[in-house]
């Protein structure tokens, strides 16, 4: 896990490290970065983002097929505008626009869920049930973690998860990826 501060010294959390390619699947790192379908491709010490699937990684784009975005209706107004810039982002690096929605009801089996600690139901649930660690970020200032989640709603097989301790927490965690992927 590596940190960046923001412009007011605060830490940012985010696992793995700095960014490497354009875009496909996203590597695992201290957070687990869950498995991708694919076969396995070479990769690059200290790679986060490859275009070759890979296992272990999070298939954010593969072949035809593109991760839904979800955020909350509930979320900030920035966050939700931050998810919609993400669904942008994909498409000018990869030609292939993320469907953004709103409800978790009938996601694909791989989601991106975007969210702020105690404004998305769905984030809650994963941190109450366990599922996500968000310790080094709760309680404070824009502060994000970006993490895989297994099986994390019905129907959705993995989710990369971007949870924010406030909104622009969760604002920088959406900015983050869309870095990492060569934005």
């Amino acid at each position: 896990m590596f940190q960046v501060r923001n412009q007011y010294g605060k830490n940012m959390r985010h696992p793995g490290s700095p960014p490497a390619l354009a875009l496909m699947c996203l590597a695992p790192a201290v957070l687990a970065f869950a498995a991708s379908a694919g076969a396995p491709a070479p990769a690059v010490a200290g790679e986060s983002i490859s275009e070759q699937p890979a296992t272990d990684y999070f298939p954010l784009v593969s072949g035809q097929t593109v991760a839904q975005i979800f955020v909350a209706n509930e979320d900030w107004k920035v966050v939700r505008i931050a998810a919609g810039d993400l669904a942008l982002d994909v498409e000018r690096v990869t030609g292939r626009k993320p469907v953004l929605k709103q409800t978790p009801e009938g996601l694909a089996e791989n989601a991106v869920l975007v969210g702020t600690l105690g404004r998305s139901p769905v984030i809650d649930r994963l941190v109450k049930d366990g599922r996500l660690d968000v310790k080094d970020v709760q309680g404070q200032w824009e502060s994000f973690v970006i993490a895989t989640v297994v099986d994390p709603l019905p129907g959705v097989a993995r989710g990369l998860v971007i949870a924010g301790s406030d909104r622009r927490g969760t604002a920088y965690g959406i900015y983050e990826l869309s870095r990492r992927i060569g934005v």
